[in-house]
C-alpha cells in the first residue's frame, strides 16, 4: 500500500518492518517509461 497509514518511511518500512516493496514498484515504473 502506498498510503501512509502511520509512520511508514519512504523506503517502505514501518516500525522496522518492511510493509511495502517501494523499490520494486519504482523500478517497474521507471522501466515502463
Amino acid at each position: 500500500e502506498l498510503h501512509l497509514r502511520h509512520n511508514i518511511s519512504p523506503d517502505g518500512y514501518y516500525k522496522g518492518n518492511k510493509v511495502i516493496d517501494v523499490k520494486s514498484d519504482q523500478e517497474v515504473e521507471e522501466d515502463s517509461e
